[in-house]
């Protein structure tokens, strides 16, 4: 009976046994184990930093937001356009009747430029209240924040962030001194203690006023939205239900508003983080089946060579059992060996020293008989070959080559097994990540190139431009009219998006509403259906028109035509003049559930006084930097300074193609972390090669091979092995991405014939680089000593 310390220590003798090749194995396993670990700490940091970031602000937080989440799960009052009910100061106040409120705190926020003297910049600025010092954990380093005071009465105060303070004032203290935001002045009464970027939110560039000052800058009736603190945590699903009542009967019984709590918020950011870390953790875990393909083939390679050995243990009493036993843990001992080292850091393993322990088998590497008899007959056709041509040519290696592999077919297909699932998870998942890449600009193709959208704001290097929330002087409708008339313009689209209610024929729903000019259909290439789109009125005195999305126009009138029909918006009557043709979703947006009225009835639908963007069309063939320049020159005569950006179609596409393409190269390049594994297996089965073969070796040198032929050998060998294992990695990895188009036709796949030949030349390369050191071990062996193993 052998006992499991005497199967772990026969084990652990014989892995010190043969070093390199157990080293070898060792690094494989530890390659895959330290990628999934990284990655995946990655991944965790990540997510535990977003959970942190959220916990700072309190567990017991409230959020509310103008309008009715949507069935697709965004919240329209939040980013674009206005709910078209104001969530107001008043609306804020109520809330404290509430038993379960304890403080609120409003928000609106916006840009606009501070200037001190000469200094100036452009920055954010936020409207709110004192409570929101405390909901949010702010120190200040200098003087005191915004005091207590009746939300609804403006002052002129602020308190500005560390990078404002030292922009501005430099070295003095700002306490007490004026500023200018946007158009009116303002005295410092604090700066704020450095905390840095908090959920992408730099507070050190921030400027903060009271709520109502920032409604009168911004002329932004219509709150962000409000910040609600409970008295407990327990107490949140009762604040919810109060919170929505006071709201609802505010608002005369029309339940406008999103409630949300943090902990929803946080929940949903912990479940998207936690499935992008499985998922990433998932691809370098590819890895480590290649490794396991690795260990298989070498433990096969071991119980040939250990053929003697096994008989002796048998004849000694061993059972079938002992001997299944035996190798298991050898295997076990191997992969935990490689998990502690991957886990631990794979650079300990070259510095670990290991105790050298006794093998049953002590002596050199030896084939077995049968083994021995091929691999003499395979040197001496090789020798005959040798002594008639002196001269190896290609031919010859090829058949060598192929000769070899054949007669090692098991071990020959697992390592090519190993170099195929690494090229396949490489072709697949850079296929998925090219058809998202040409999804994504094709979605935004459609439209064509040649336009270029002005938004208002002045883009920061941080590459957002806050403009789209409120700016201290918007976009109007007039200067859509003047860039229309610039050289090689057709169109200029003013745009305002928002969401309203829409009652009709007994019916109502909620939609995106699109405030936009004449020209939208021939400038984004959207056909009218049946009756007519929105005629060319005096922008400042448009009718009442509205043309529906073709979903809404099913939903609300069914079989019944709707041409000439009456349907409220938001509270506005408007006559039914054209419905759209299905345009199906883009992006996510579904541009059939919407209807599209002028942008000047849109402004007063949702109270702004600005347009969102203003998208202008040039001709095709025109210069577009000549384009952009007049569009430059015409808005800062217009507006006096550069408070808007322009961002050609082109530009953006170049970006966002640029972005894409290193996401697909960072998702290729985990998959690749699988093909090392597999070079590390080619390595491992050429070192084993070259020991068994080693009689061949010499009897090649001696009749008359030189050591660059025998160098060239085994190089060829491992090329031929790698090549063969991406041809085979090629077709399983284009077969799965062909099934997935067929299984799932939503996910875009692409696989781009340049991706194919790059793929197989990485495999071929990484069969070059795992061949260099056992085909010099060869090349360096002395034929004497060679000739001595036969």
């Amino acid at each position: 009976m052998i006992r499991l310390t005497d199967t772990l220590r026969f084990a652990a003798n014989s892995l010190a046994g043969f070093r390199v090749r157990s080293i070898l194995m060792i690094i494989a396993m530890a390659i895959g184990v330290g990628a999934v670990v990284v990655l995946t700490a990655l991944g965790e940091g990540a997510r535990r930093y977003v959970v942190n970031q959220f916990s700072s602000l309190g567990t017991n937080l409230i959020i509310v937001f103008p309008g009715r989440t949507e069935t697709g799960g965004n919240l329209p009052g939040m980013m674009v356009g206005r709910s078209p009910r104001d969530l107001t100061l008043d609306d804020a106040v109520a809330l404290l009747r509430s038993r379960h409120v304890t403080r609120i705190a409003p928000l609106n926020i916006g840009s606009a430029y501070l200037s001190r003297g000469r200094l100036n910049r452009e920055a954010p600025v936020l409207g709110t209240t004192h409570e929101f010092r405390e909901v949010r954990g702010l120190e200040m380093s200098q003087g005191k924040f915004l005091p207590p005071a009746d939300p609804t009465q403006a002052q002129s105060i602020c308190v500005i962030g560390q990078t404002l303070s030292r922009e501005l004032f430099g070295g003095e203290s700002p306490v007490g001194e004026w500023l200018r935001i946007g158009d009116r002045r303002f005295r410092v009464i604090g700066v704020l203690g450095a905390k840095g970027r908090s959920l992408g939110f730099d507070t050190d560039e921030l400027a903060i006023i009271p709520v109502a000052s920032a409604q009168q800058l911004f002329n932004q009736p219509s709150l962000f939205r409000i910040l609600v603190e409970t008295r407990h945590r327990d107490s949140l699903g009762a604040a919810q239900d109060e919170i929505r009542r006071i709201l609802k009967e505010r608002h005369e019984g029309d339940e406008d508003v999103t409630v949300v709590t943090q902990d929803a918020v946080l929940d949903t950011f912990d479940r998207i983080l936690r499935t992008l870390t499985l998922a990433v953790g998932g691809i370098a875990a590819i890895s480590l089946g290649v490794a396991g393909i690795l260990t298989m083939n070498v433990m096969l390679v071991a119980v040939s060579q250990r053929t003697s050995e096994i008989g002796l243990l048998k004849a000694l009493g061993a059972s079938g059992a002992n001997i299944r036993n035996l190798f298991f843990a050898e295997a076990a001992l191997l992969s935990a060996l490689g998990a502690v080292a991957g886990s631990g850091g794979g650079a300990r393993v070259g510095r670990c020293r290991r105790r050298r322990h006794g093998s049953p088998d002590r002596r050199r590497l030896q084939p077995d008989a049968r083994q021995a008899r091929r691999e003499t007959g395979s040197g001496r056709r090789a020798g005959k070959t040798l002594g008639q041509r002196q001269t190896m040519k290609l031919l010859d290696f090829l058949r060598m080559g192929l000769g070899s592999l054949v007669a090692h077919t098991m071990r020959s297909g697992l390592s090519a097994l190993g170099i195929a699932v690494g090229i396949a998870a490489v072709i697949l998942l850079t296929s998925i990540g090219e058809g998202i890449n040409r999804f994504v600009i094709a979605e935004f193709s459609q439209f064509g190139t040649n336009i270029i959208t002005v938004h208002p704001g002045k883009t920061k290097t941080r590459g957002a431009s806050v403009g789209i929330f409120a700016s201290d002087r918007p976009l109007t409708i007039n200067d859509a009219v003047a860039l229309g008339r610039l050289p090689s313009v057709l169109y200029s689209v003013p745009a305002v998006q928002g969401t309203a209610e829409v009652n009709a024929a007994g019916r109502s729903r909620r939609v995106t509403v699109y405030g936009v000019g004449a020209d939208f259909p021939a400038a984004f290439s959207i056909n009218v259906a049946s009756g007519q789109f929105l005629p060319n009125d005096d922008p400042e005195q448009a009718r009442a028109f509205v043309a529906l999305g073709s979903k809404v126009r099913n939903e609300i009138f069914g079989d019944t035509n709707p041409l000439g029909h009456r349907i409220e918006i938001g509270g506005s009557r408007y006559r039914v003049i054209g419905v759209m043709e299905s345009k199906g979703q883009i992006l996510g947006v579904d541009l059939d559930d919407t209807v599209y009225i002028p942008a000047g009835r849109a402004l007063e639908l949702f109270n702004r006084e600005g347009l969102m963007e203003i998208n202008v069309v040039y001709a095709p063939g025109a210069n577009v930097d000549t384009i952009v320049e007049g569009i430059h020159k015409t808005m800062l005569a217009r507006h006096g300074r550069e408070d808007f950006t322009i961002t050609p179609q082109q530009e953006m596409m170049d970006v966002l193609s640029s972005v894409l393409d290193v996401l697909t190269f960072a998702v290729g390049a985990l998959g690749g972390i699988s093909l090392l594994v597999g070079g590390v297996g080619i390595l491992t089965i050429m070192t084993i090669s070259v020991t068994e073969r080693t009689n061949e070796i010499g009897l090649l040198r001696a009749l008359g091979a030189k050591r660059t032929q025998i160098l060239s050998l085994f190089l060829g060998e491992a090329i031929l092995l790698s090549a063969i294992g991406g041809l085979l990695g090629l077709a399983l990895g284009i077969g799965i991405a062909q099934f997935l188009t067929l299984a799932a036709p939503a996910l875009p796949v692409d696989t781009p014939l340049g991706f194919v030949v790059l793929a197989e030349t990485v495999a071929i390369t990484i069969g070059l680089a795992a061949g260099v050191f056992p085909a010099t071990r060869a090349a360096r062996l002395d034929p004497v000593d060679a000739l001595r193993t036969e």
